[in-house]
């Protein structure tokens, strides 16, 4: 006999959101790992202890838990420590490139470390795809039996019903909506007005009519299954009217089947979910000079690599950086780096 919360599997169980508390075990992994031999690496082996251990390490809770911002910031202070400080948690100002910027591909001017929130929602994901598509889950029955049989779909809702864990997922629509579109057979789980079964949003194609719609947010089996005084303010206006018409012959003109379930596809041509795409897609494309990808490329050491990284960074002490951190140096040389694309002059400190 026991009581919850309690731990099953490693995470937090409960009826309730787990708290910061509930992720100690966690942090406490994380900065066990980051101890010892982490001062003996170079950069290029810190990069790897962080990509590897420190950010592998939540992946078990994120795969179903929405990790709490502050447990998420605590994580990347371990990270930030690891990669800059050699893991001296007291050791400050040593940070060379700023962390949201670490977190980019190596060929968009980052480091390719993961972003721990990004990469949450992604894997997050995965269950609303699950939902959508009506797999053969007891919990995706439930859901749709219990809460949304009366043919509403759940981005309707204006304040979401269910667990604090439903409700944590169905935030993550609107940025999975940009990636899915509908194909509809049923039509119960994709909005009338503003879905993705459509290239254009009914509301945008037929503005007259939208205006007239007495439920904006419904689903297209509610607005199959309803009158047309259900679905609108009527008298309609002639644009309207119009409208109507050409509604029921261009995009109501084809087959529906309660008997079946809708199918959401990618707009990328993937016929399965795939987090590692949805990861890439949230954290979007930064535009960045083409020698980053030609140094990680090239087949230099990877010490020189990060040198030649730093350098393309403006991140070296060169004499005009320490001018600019008002530093006095009585001393130094000019040196014209050519890096094959651009002259830089670097102004370089020599004892």
């Amino acid at each position: 006999m026991g009581s919850m919360p309690f731990t099953y599997l490693g995470l937090p169980l409960g009826t309730t959101k787990p708290s910061v508390q509930d992720f100690s075990p966690l942090l406490n992994r994380i900065e066990r790992k980051m101890s010892g031999f982490s001062r003996l690496l170079s950069y290029d082996g810190r990069l790897i202890l962080v990509n590897a251990i420190l950010s592998a390490l939540p992946t078990f809770y994120m795969c179903s838990l929405k990790i709490p911002p502050q447990v998420v910031r605590q994580i990347d202070v371990y990270r930030k420590h690891c990669l800059w400080s050699k893991g001296d948690i007291n050791r400050k100002g040593s940070r060379l490139v700023a962390w949201e910027t670490t977190c980019k591909p190596k060929n968009h001017g980052g480091l390719d470390i993961i972003d721990i929130e990004k990469q949450n929602d992604a894997l997050l994901m995965k269950h609303l795809n699950s939902f959508y598509n009506h797999h053969d889950l007891p919990w995706v029955n439930l859901t749709w039996s219990k809460l949304y049989s009366n043919s509403q779909t759940p981005p309707q809702a204006r304040c979401p019903v269910g667990s604090f864990w439903w409700k944590d997922l169905l935030k993550l629509f609107t940025p999975l909506k940009n990636l899915i579109k509908c194909d509809p057979s049923r039509g119960n789980t994709d909005l009338f007005w503003s879905g993705s079964w459509s290239p254009l949003p009914l509301k945008e194609k037929y503005p007259h009519l939208f205006s007239f719609s007495k439920k904006p947010k419904c689903s297209i089996r509610y607005f199959l299954d309803n009158e047309l005084e259900a679905n609108f303010s009527l008298p309609l206006s002639s644009q309207a009217t119009e409208q109507l018409a050409m509604l029921l012959e261009t995009e109501l003109d084809r087959p529906w089947d309660e008997s079946t379930t809708d199918i959401w596809s990618y707009s990328s041509g993937n016929a399965t979910f795939s987090s590692k795409a949805t990861y890439k897609f949230l954290i979007g494309v930064t535009k960045a000079s083409p020698l980053f990808s030609w140094v990680w490329k090239s087949s230099n050491p990877r010490k020189h690599k990060f040198f030649f990284y730093f350098l393309l960074r403006d991140r070296l002490n060169t004499t005009n950086l320490l001018r600019r951190k008002h530093m006095h140096l009585d001393d130094y040389s000019y040196v014209l780096c050519n890096t094959g694309c651009e002259e830089t002059s670097f102004h370089l400190f020599f004892e």
